[in-house]
């Protein structure tokens, strides 16, 4: 029996290898790195399944030794397949992470539409997801994540994060639809030197304006479409002195809000100002929400339904991307801010193939026959895109 727990033992060592394998290469951005883990964990079955051989020949060949192993004690043999079960699951984990685009994930892009007139009950609108790395054509994309969905008049505007490969930072890309059904790819449309997503787009005394996130930079900042939706510049700093993520503006009561995070996403910031080129000033109650990782972070848009105001927001315990939460917001303005959570919370929860890991984003606009379309973001296992896509 002790050779038989030293073969379980040094099988699951070798499975155990090649996670710490996968783990040192899966901080890079080359995709090619997961071949080494892949030949690690085929070893490490090869090995095992020699030794497992060997020793099974070796027993056989005397017939005092076949009686010794049926004879096991019982609890000893649940032992072996409890480990072996355990490296095997292992395994297979280390297998699905190695064939995984990247690090971050394979997060891809879906649309969906609310069941009724509120935002809210969301459904998936035909095959999802609609947008994955692969319709990113201009770029090497291990990923697309936090979709921004706009109705410019003539149709719908997507940005997105793209996780640019090449550089190792994320860009921002668009594409555009008549219907909300068939997207054609418009190509990235802002590439900073530092890492660009979560794209805020709005719209102001008809100008175009994007807020992405630029936490690299230490600032917040507010650029201009000088040709809408494909070519922006720098408009100004809105903010610095602090990592700010995840960024949303509504204008409310005559006065324009910025509500935003300065740290992994537990504390909730707002600044207002009458326009928003700014200047912002910090609200009197900041932080207005402490140390809550399931309400603060932004996860989508900000929304007016009925006259009231309904922000999405991340629910980022007990992990990152984990689901989207619907707060209703019963009171905001300089001195004053309440959230409660909304009816039939949470908002957002994976359940196929392609998001069943986390979702983190919702944004939705309302429609003409009084529902509402929204973009969705998803992490999944294996993503097996059959979009109604053309270049």
């Amino acid at each position: 029996m002790k050779h038989l727990c030293l073969i379980a033992a040094i099988f699951a060592l070798l499975l155990a290898a090649a996670s710490l394998t996968l783990l040192a290469t899966g901080r890079t951005a080359l995709v090619s790195d997961a071949g080494l883990v892949k030949l690690a964990v085929v070893a490490a079955v090869v090995a095992a399944a020699g030794f497992a051989a060997r020793w099974i020949t070796g027993r056989l060949e005397h017939r005092d030794h076949r009686r010794w192993i049926l004879a096991a004690h019982p609890v000893a043999w649940l032992l072996v397949l409890i480990v072996l079960g355990a490296a095997l699951g292992v395994g297979r984990l280390a297998w699905q992470r190695a064939t995984a685009p990247s690090w971050h994930g394979d997060w891809s892009v879906g649309i969906y539409v609310s069941r009724g007139t509120e935002p809210a009950d969301f459904e998936p609108l035909g095959d999802q997801p609609v947008l994955a790395a692969d319709h990113v054509t201009d770029l090497p994309c291990a990923f697309v994540a936090d979709p921004v969905l706009v109705d410019h008049g003539d149709g719908y505007a997507l940005f997105y994060e793209a996780w640019n490969t090449r550089s190792g930072h994320g860009d921002i890309c668009v594409s555009t639809s008549r219907d909300g059904l068939t997207w054609i790819y418009g190509g990235r449309v802002l590439d900073e030197a530092c890492s660009l997503s979560y794209p805020t787009v709005f719209r102001h005394d008809g100008s175009w304006f994007m807020i992405p996130e630029t936490r690299e930079l230490g600032e917040l900042r507010l650029y201009r479409a000088e040709r809408f939706p494909d070519q922006w510049v720098l408009d100004r700093v809105l903010l610095d002195g602090a990592p700010y993520r995840d960024t949303n503006v509504i204008e409310h009561d005559g006065l324009w809000y910025l509500l935003t995070t300065a740290d992994y996403g537990t504390n909730l910031l707002i600044f207002h100002a009458d326009d928003p080129r700014g200047p912002w000033h910090p609200h009197a109650r900041n932080p207005v929400v402490t140390d809550d990782g399931d309400h603060a972070r932004g996860g989508g848009s900000v929304v007016v339904h009925d006259g009231e105001l309904r922000r999405f927001a991340q629910d980022v315990t007990p992990y990152y991307g984990n689901r989207v939460r619907a707060l209703d917001i019963a009171a905001l303005s300089p001195t004053e801010y309440v959230q409660t959570p909304a009816d039939g919370e949470p908002a957002l929860v994976g359940h196929d193939a392609w998001n069943v890991r986390g979702m983190h984003t919702l944004w939705c606009i309302r429609l003409d026959d009084g529902r509402w379309l929204a973009a969705v973001d998803g992490h999944g296992l294996l993503v097996d895109t059959k979009p109604r896509w053309r270049d």
